[in-house]
């Protein structure tokens, strides 16, 4: 059947439902303790508050436990739960309060980052911090509300700053990763393209609509009375909020799902589907257009609404799984030759049926819950993922004499604070291809011997910042070390990694007083060579380090390759 609906098809069977808001809650309190999560904690209360340690009051608990929710929403985006576990317990180690975070050396900062990925989060915590701990009207605390979160704290969006202000302060407002969007589409039998604005922007307003009306159901079921459209804080909003992503990451899986354990799989519209596509019988179905709606939930399509179909879904062919193969009919015992008196002759017809066997009825089953579940993991719409693009650099390992006889010196450049690799230290690195830039796509990749010219040409720019120095600088190439591929999340980078000894009749001491800061690296050095990274940004700093320092560098892990 087509899957034609219209837009109220999407109204969240969870909205109408206090039973299963209820269980959803009662699940998550039951299994919030299962995994190791440091950074899940209890919710604090205003008006129960007492004093757990000399010195912290209300507000002192408040604001380390914003600190810590924000510290751990920035380290999850993009990074697995047992990857960050000790990551925040070692930072928060280190800097417990935001006012220990402002006071912090950049420099250590992203080293305690280093392996994380995505440097640009720790330099923005680490900016955001300083903010507001100076700014006097926020002293150090976190605002509560969404919208304050946004303006005033670099680096927070949307839903972290749902994440604080609902974990942290129980304001009813929502939130939307990754795994919620899953649970939601799900619930809502949204088939859209989830990298687009309509379709997020509709479960942005269904995740609101359901934390603000499972908060008011809850707060009346205590007894607590409501005025007008004013919802009290609660540790309401913190509890569901984290149901929701708790059910997308252990059982709303994006493959796999376990269904049978949710506790919200009543009002899962894609599970509704699922089970008609399991019963669905294409001999006996009408010819007639029909909505993938279970019976009992179908829409009532004279609402003004559905007059208009829905126009987010994109296309979806609902039957081209293979069906759960039928479970025997039950037979009739044939009819026996049986002496029944002395003389023979036919017994009367056989009543006895042979049941199908109980290993028949467990298998047919299983693939009614395999077909199911197949049409659940349809939810969200899959994007085709952009492929990495590919990327070359030349890396010029420059080793000098210190100067005094004792071990030798590298330079090394710090990359802009802006963009990948935000303010991590490298060694000087040229980008010669990339396969999305139209001027060197066309040529290809360089061959060995015109990469060696470049890498010259590179090499003598980069020692241009010396010429003032009334002494002779030479440069010569050691060799070509290899070539080292690392792969980043969008990127496939080859670094052509080279080594040169530098010589001069300089001391180390004043060779190194002359680097400059935001030292500009060196143009492109021919028109194949165009979108070069380093000719386009200014690095922070150029330096002369010993082999100690090299080591301790905030280097990517994939420079670190280089060394």
């Amino acid at each position: 059947p087509i899957r034609e609906h219209g837009v109220s098809y999407h109204r969240p069977g969870l909205l109408d439902d206090p039973k299963a808001q209820t269980a959803l809650l009662e699940w998550f309190e039951k299994v919030s303790k299962n995994r190791d999560m440091p950074w899940r904690q209890e919710w604090i209360d205003p008006l129960t508050f007492t004093e757990i340690e000399p010195g912290v009051d209300l507000q002192e608990a408040l604001k380390r436990r914003a600190y810590q929710v924000w510290i751990s929403e920035i380290m999850l985006q993009q990074t697995r739960v047992e990857t960050v576990r000790s990551y925040y317990q070692t930072w928060h180690t280190r800097w417990p309060r935001i006012e220990d975070l402002a006071g912090a050396d950049q420099a250590d900062v992203l080293g305690a980052w280093r392996g994380l990925g995505y440097y640009s989060r720790a330099t923005r915590i680490h900016t955001a911090a300083r903010k507001i701990v100076s700014n006097p009207d926020m002293n150090g605390m976190l605002p509560e509300l969404p919208a304050d979160l946004e303006a005033k704290v670099p680096g927070v969006g949307r839903y972290t700053a749902g994440a604080i202000s609902s974990i942290v302060f129980g304001h009813a407002v929502p939130i939307l990763d990754g795994n919620v969007i899953r649970v939601l589409s799900r619930q809502t039998g949204l088939y859209a393209n989830m990298g687009s604005k309509p379709p997020i922007t509709m479960l942005w307003e269904a995740a609101d609509s359901l934390v603000k009306q499972t908060t008011i159901n809850e707060l009346v079921k205590r007894g607590v009375k409501l005025q007008d459209d004013d919802i009290p804080k609660s540790d309401i909003p913190s509890f569901w909020n984290q149901a929701l992503m708790e059910l997308g990451s252990t059982i709303c899986k994006p493959q796999k799902p376990g269904c049978r354990s949710c506790p919200i799989r009543s009002t899962c519209m894609a599970y509704i589907e699922g089970e008609r596509a399991a019963t669905f019988n294409p001999e006996t179905a009408s010819s007639e257009v029909v909505t993938a709606v279970a019976p009992d939930t179908k829409p009532d399509m004279t609402d003004i609404e559905d007059l208009e179909l829905c126009i987010l879904c994109e296309p979806m062919d609902e039957y081209i799984m293979e069906p759960p193969k039928s479970i025997p009919a039950a037979k009739k015992a044939k009819d026996k030759l049986k002496q029944s008196t002395l003389t023979f002759g036919l017994s009367r017809p056989s009543t006895i049926v042979n049941e199908p066997s109980a290993t028949e009825v467990e298998q047919h089953q299983k693939d009614v819950q395999k077909v199911i579940e197949n049409h659940v993991t349809r939810f969200p719409m899959k994007i085709v993922t952009k492929a990495a693009r590919n990327e070359e650099c030349i890396v010029c390992i420059f080793k000098k004499s210190s100067g005094d006889g004792k071990d030798p010196l590298w330079l090394i450049e710090q990359r802009p604070k802006k963009g990948l690799l935000a303010s991590l230290w490298q060694f000087p690195s040229l980008t010669i291809f990339n396969d999305e830039d139209a001027q060197t796509n066309s040529r290809g990749a360089l061959s060995q011997t015109e990469r060696r010219k470049l890498v010259a040409q590179f090499a003598e720019s980069l020692l241009e910042a010396f010429k003032p120095l009334a002494v002779p600088i030479f440069a010569h190439d050691v060799s070509e070390l290899g070539s080292i591929t690392h792969i980043f999340s969008h990127i496939k980078l080859v670094m052509h990694v080279h080594l040169y000894w530098i010589n001069d009749q300089e001391s180390a001491k004043k060779v190194k007083s002359r680097n400059a800061k935001k030292v500009k690296s060196p143009p492109p050095p021919s028109s194949k060579t165009s979108q070069i990274d380093s000719g386009k940004v200014e690095f922070q700093d150029r330096k002369w380090v010993s082999q100690e320092e090299v080591e301790s560098a905030n280097f990517g892990s994939g420079m670190r390759k280089c060394w």
